[in-house]
This record gives structure tokens, C-alpha cells and sequence, in this order.
């Protein structure tokens, strides 16, 4: 047997419809693939699997990666638990063809292979993770905490976009705020969340900007929003505490005619006494800057009344010349410099100081 050629073989056979024939030749040559695409042939898938699993070849997971589009269809849990217990290692890209064939109503098996994809096998591949939302998306049982969880996890690499229209056409409201908040885009995601009755995920996504003024405005939305609905005052008021960015006054025009202005008396009071004391605050800061530019006018008048007796032999420090022969600047402790020595030794210090210096210059001049 070993001398005979393999293929013209099993293709004398084929001609000759001798399939048992085939089957045997391809036992005792240890060509397993060949074993396998019999029963695929003969619709025996099952016992195409049951073979694969009885095979301790590394070249078994080649035969899944070329038939997973028809495992995936026939035989999706025993392919899963082939790959899962019995390969283990393999590359979860090849099989994207085998995914996209498995039927709506068994797709659960494909979705415990993906997450094994993700989680055990560390994959990061974009396309692996937008097919486990699409299957978690389309799935009947749409096992929406799983999914929810995935997502707050960080584990998942998908395409935001894709997500976005795909949760949107599903009606996975929570889903798309999740994904909004992974874009940065707060504004949508309160939104959203608001249009939903979510309001302990409008508030999450509020506090999230940076931007003091962007977070103001979020919380201002999840006010009004509560005011629209006629929830009670001291709930907006509580609202307005656990932001700290919204006060009262910033309602005020909001409040309906019905509202009393006995129900919020306290916090219009607290809210005037805290401009009270803003503005003695400014006062003071104000009192201490005009007695700062007073002290600093009087310094001033001093500097320009101040003068020094000169030596008629005193010498620049620099270039040793008569400090008389050009214009020249004197220090406190006497020394004294020509204006263009001074410049000249003070454009040696480093790189950065430069700019520094060619101002003083300019000024000088």
C-alpha cells in the first residue's frame, strides 16, 4: 500500500462507486480528512465530529478551519466542544465563516465560543468582537446582562459605529448609552437615558465631562426633565446638591405656576447668602490689590527720587573702560556696567532665556 499513489486511488474507487473501499484505504492510511469528508458527504456530520474527536493530530483543526462553515450549520454545540475541550488553541479568525452559518436559534453555542475567544484566548480581533454583539444583538434569548457586563468590562474591541446602529435597530437602549459613553459623548448618552427613565445612568454619565460647564448643562437636562415630569421640589433640590454645579436660581426659570416659592424658600436663602459672602470675599480681595498698587506707586516715586555718587574712576566690571564712556547701569552694591557689556554677557546664559533677554533689549532701546 505504501508504494501506491493516494490520490489515483481513492479516485479509481470514486469511479468505480467503491465508497466502503475508500473509507478502509483511508483507515489504514491514516488519512483522517479523507474519513471525514465521507460522512460530510453521506450528511453523517455527527460522526464526522465523533471521528475529529477520536484524532491526536495538530493537522485536526486545519479539517475544522476548511469545513466550520458546515460544522457551524449542522453540528454547532459538539464543533464548539471539540474546539473548546479538545483543540483548545486555535485561531478564532479562520472560523468567521463557520460563525456567520450558525443558525438564529442556536446561536447560544456560538456566542459561549466567542466569549472562550475573547476571555481564555485573549483575542482581540475587531471582526470576532462585533460578531458577539451581533449575536448577542439578533439571539432570541438576548442575554442582555452578558452583554451589558462585556461592555462595562472594557473587553470588548468592537466598532462603535456598527454597535451604535446595530443596539439602535434592537432597541438595546441601555446598550447604546454604554456605547456612548465609550465615545465620550455624554450629551447623547444622558439623553438617551432620559428618554428611557434611566436616571442613575443619566447622572453616572453627567458627572463624566471634564468640562465644568458641559457638566453643568447635563445636569441642568436631568433637572428640567424631572420638573417636565412634576416630580417633587425637594427631589429637584436633592438633585441640585448631588451635583454641586446646579444651583437653584438656575431653575427658577423652569419652575411652573403651581410651584410655591414656600418650597424652596431655605435653599433661595442659603443661595443669597452664599453670593453674600462671594462678595464680601471680592471686596476684600479687591481692598487688598488697591493697597497693593498704592504700596507699589509709592515704591515707584522712591525708585525715581533715589541717587548714587560716582566715583569718576569707577570702571565697567565687564570690559574695564571708564564706566563714563558710554551709557552704563548701576547696582545697589555699586557695580556698575556699560549697557551693551551687560547685554553681551547676559546673552551668553543658556538657549532658553533668550527670548527674555531679546525683549529687555528691544525695550532698552
Amino acid at each position: 500500500l505504501d508504494i501506491l499513489d493516494e490520490s489515483l486511488v481513492y479516485n479509481i474507487m470514486q469511479y468505480h462507486g467503491r465508497i466502503n473501499n475508500i473509507v478502509k484505504f483511508a483507515e489504514r492510511k491514516n488519512n483522517f480528512e479523507m474519513i471525514i469528508l465521507h460522512h460530510i458527504n453521506k450528511e453523517e456530520f455527527k460522526t464526522a465530529i465523533n471521528n475529529l474527536k477520536r484524532v491526536r493530530d495538530k493537522k485536526v483543526v486545519e479539517v475544522v478551519y476548511k469545513y466550520a462553515h458546515i460544522f457551524f450549520r449542522e453540528v454547532v454545540e459538539d464543533t464548539v466542544e471539540l474546539l473548546m475541550k479538545s483543540i483548545q488553541d486555535f485561531k478564532p479568525v479562520k472560523l468567521i465563516a463557520g460563525f456567520m452559518n450558525i443558525p438564529v436559534d442556536r446561536r447560544q453555542a456560538g456566542i459561549e465560543l466567542l466569549r472562550y475567544c475573547i476571555i481564555e484566548l485573549k483575542c482581540r480581533d475587531k471582526s470576532i468582537h462585533n460578531i458577539l454583539i451581533f449575536f448577542y444583538a439578533t439571539s432570541p434569548r438576548k442575554e442582555k446582562d452578558e452583554l451589558l457586563e462585556l461592555l462595562k468590562s472594557g473587553k470588548l474591541n468592537f466598532d462603535v459605529e456598527f454597535a451604535l446602529r446595530l443596539f439602535k435597530r434592537h432597541h438595546m437602549y441601555e446598550a447604546e448609552i454604554l456605547v456612548y459613553g465609550v465615545m465620550n459623548l455624554f450629551s447623547e448618552a444622558v439623553n438617551l437615558s432620559l428618554e428611557n427613565g434611566k436616571f442613575t445612568l443619566a447622572k453616572s454619565y453627567a458627572n463624566m465631562p471634564e468640562d465644568d460647564d458641559l457638566k453643568k448643562k447635563l445636569w441642568l437636562e436631568i433637572a428640567i426633565n424631572l420638573l417636565r415630569q412634576g416630580r417633587n421640589v425637594n427631589e429637584v433640590i436633592n438633585l441640585t446638591k448631588e451635583s454641586k454645579v446646579v444651583k437653584i436660581e438656575d431653575l427658577l426659570p423652569h419652575f411652573n405656576e403651581k410651584i410655591k416659592i414656600e418650597d424652596f424658600k431655605d435653599e433661595i436663602c442659603e443661595s443669597l447668602k452664599g453670593y453674600s459672602q462671594e462678595i464680601e470675599r471680592l471686596k476684600r480681595q479687591m481692598e487688598s490689590y488697591s493697597s497693593n498698587a498704592e504700596q507699589l506707586k509709592n515704591e515707584l516715586r522712591t525708585i525715581k527720587n533715589r541717587c548714587v555718587e560716582i566715583d569718576a574712576s569707577n570702571k565697567c566690571e565687564e570690559c574695564m573702560k571708564s564706566l563714563f564712556n558710554e551709557e552704563f547701569y548701576i547696582f545697589p552694591c555699586m557695580h556698575g556696567f556699560h549697557s551693551e557689556c551687560l547685554l553681551a554677557a547676559v546673552k551668553l546664559q543658556p538657549t532658553s532665556d533668550h527670548d527674555k533677554i531679546e525683549k529687555i533689549d528691544v525695550c532698552y532701546k
